[in-house]
């Protein structure tokens, strides 16, 4: 070791100052048990800008040699670019744009999941994952030469990890019974979730409001809306209450214990050679990062991150063989029944008759769920995007609620 590297290793950070161990809501300091080179792991919500300036304190205590994101290398790009106070205005729909729309449109994703959460980032005025960009931006800034890493599991492996583990681990009918006991009858309440599902419940209405927007308006509904994302500040006692969840205690491993194991592993691998690290992670996953530090293993994590290629091709096997037998055994009935004649041949013919108007019903009332929930929160983007322009030229503030 060089003197320059031994002064630049015996200069590194200490543990963070209590003052700002206080503002951090989540940060453990590790080190490398064999050349004492320290990460802070920070902790936050990926929609939530008290994480942003944490992260923003942090990085300025620490002023390290490279960035980790909670992101896989398909996603880093997003936070390459400087984040907006506020979330794109979605196109509207026409068919003028239906080229711009046509790519996302078919993308089951974006309707259960971007959607509502671009009607989080339009209220609280911050995109999602904006503290892992505060970092980057914020390292840049004191070094010139600062390395960011992508230290997540692949998003496709994970997606298929989870679907194999509900189809093949629980089973189809099991996670089709537990949901709909808990999320259409509501037979099973679990008290972590009733704040949740409440403030979201008064926030959805709120949305959906077209009057115009006040300052008092705006604070109400920002506090809701962080109620609904600090879920992950008491993630411990929500796993514990979700674990009798079939449907979502199938997921669990893939989602939150096995991505620890990986991102444990990739941070002490980058401590190995960086003097001073900063780590962004969800505070979901410090804990588990924390107790993994330094104890996970190549063959552990290469086995994590192989692909469930057999076990995903097989639900698609099994998927497309029942798309196939349906129709097949639609077939067969009507055969029999015409051949049967009478009553037989009548009542299947009011039963298909009923099964088109049915499927047919069933499919506009989603699509016009589907066009609805794109109206309200394209209507909503546009609400708070002019709020916040009246604020600008008012000379008021147009970021949001703060929480600290």
């Amino acid at each position: 070791m060089g003197v320059l590297q031994w002064f630049d290793r015996m200069m590194a950070p200490d543990d963070l100052p209590e003052t700002l161990r206080a503002r951090a809501l989540r940060c453990e300091t590790l080190r490398h048990p064999l050349n004492g080179n320290v990460v802070y792991v920070v902790g936050g919500s990926h929609l939530n800008a008290t994480s942003c300036r944490d992260v923003q304190r942090v990085v300025d205590f620490a002023k390290p040699n490279g960035v980790l994101v909670e992101l896989c290398a398909e996603r880093l790009d997003s936070v390459r670019h400087r984040h907006r106070f506020a979330s794109q205005i979605l196109p509207e729909l026409s068919v003028a744009n239906l080229a711009t729309i046509a790519p996302f449109a078919v993308d089951v994703m974006f309707w259960l999941r971007t959607l509502p959460t671009m009607r989080l980032e339009a209220v609280l005025g911050i995109n999602e994952g904006a503290e892992q960009a505060t970092a980057v931006q914020a390292a840049a800034k004191h070094r010139k030469q600062v390395f960011v890493r992508a230290i997540d599991a692949p998003c496709s492996v994970t997606i298929m990890k989870c679907v194999t583990s509900l189809w093949h681990k629980v089973g189809p009918a099991k996670v089709a019974w537990d949901f709909w006991k808990t999320e259409v009858l509501g037979s099973h309440v679990y008290p972590a979730l009733q704040r949740i599902e409440g403030d979201m419940t008064v926030l959805e209405a709120m949305m959906r409001e077209g009057t115009a927007l006040d300052a008092a308006r705006v604070d109400e509904m920002q506090r809701y809306a962080h109620g609904v994302t600090a879920f992950e500040w008491d993630w411990g006692t929500l796993l514990d209450t979700l674990k009798g969840t079939s449907y979502l205690e199938g997921i669990i491993k893939p989602l939150i214990e096995e991505r620890d194991t990986v991102l444990a592993h990739q941070i002490y691998d980058a401590s190995r050679t960086s003097r001073c690290t900063v780590a962004v992670v969800g505070a979901a996953h410090v804990a588990g990062i924390k107790a993994k530090f330094g104890k996970t293993t190549d063959e552990e994590v290469a086995a994590i991150l192989q692909p469930p290629t057999t076990d995903y091709y097989s639900v698609v096997a099994q998927l497309a063989a029942l798309s196939f037998v349906s129709p097949a055994c639609v077939f067969y009935a009507r055969r029999r029944c015409k051949q049967a004649g009478g009553r037989a041949w009548q009542c299947f013919r009011y039963a298909r008759y009923v099964g088109v108007t049915a499927s047919l019903a069933t499919s506009s009332f989603m699509m016009y769920q589907a066009y609805q929930s794109y109206q309200a929160t394209r209507d909503l983007q546009v609400r708070f995007h002019e709020y916040r322009m009246r604020m600008v030229k008012d000379g008021g503030d147009p970021k949001c609620y703060s929480m600290a």
